[in-house]
């Protein structure tokens, strides 16, 4: 499947994305890391009800397919 301009593609087999509230993207499933090493505080910040917070402001193209990250960060 084609990449549209402004988006980072599909979503990994397997991962699953979507928007929090404040349309930060967020993902998780097997291939996402089980956390900071000896970091538990940052950890903590990052990964929440199994789902990674990656801190990227994003919205879903109109296929749902992919994802734009904004420059801000959350």
């Amino acid at each position: 499947m084609p990449v549209e301009p402004g988006y980072v593609g599909t979503v990994i087999s397997g991962i699953e994305m979507k928007l929090a509230e404040n349309e930060e993207i967020v993902v998780r499933g097997p291939h996402i890391f089980p956390g900071y090493w000896n970091r538990p505080e940052e950890t903590a910040r990052v990964l929440q009800d199994g789902w990674f917070h990656t801190g990227d402001q994003g919205e879903v193209n109109v296929r749902g397919t992919g994802a734009s990250a904004a420059a801000s960060r959350t």
